[in-house]
């Protein structure tokens, strides 16, 4: 499959990654892993060229920041939340609640005023 991936590892750890690759530049994951049994805000900032930057947020807080490739999100043409059709293995066990996609980069402030206006 191709395509930009968001999940949660075996390991818990947050992810965005090209689909099937482990590659630097086409890979980010978090320091710690996801703390289990209670609800958390995942936040996934993409910004293109120039910058071409990952970061990725759990409740407000940065985990991790790292080089992208410049992929263009706009020529995605499917959107799959909560599993990736065809495998199994690659399918959220949990609930997802309030879903958004952005036009634009958020920043910290904006991040963390959702985190504490839900």
């Amino acid at each position: 499959p191709t395509g930009i991936r968001i999940r949660v590892t075996d390991n818990n750890k947050l992810i965005m990654q090209q689909a099937g690759s482990t590659l630097p530049n086409y890979y980010c994951e978090s320091t710690d892993p996801v703390p289990l049994d209670s609800w958390k805000q995942a936040v996934v900032v993409y910004r293109g060229a120039p910058t071409n930057n990952v970061r990725l947020y759990i409740d407000s807080i940065e985990v991790a920041s790292c080089a992208f490739v410049d992929y263009s999100l706009y020529s995605v043409s499917q959107v799959g939340i909560g599993g990736l059709p065809g495998y199994d293995s690659a399918t959220f066990h949990g609930y997802l609640d309030d879903v958004r996609f952005y036009s634009r980069a958020l920043t910290p402030p904006e991040i963390l005023y959702l985190y504490n206006h839900p």
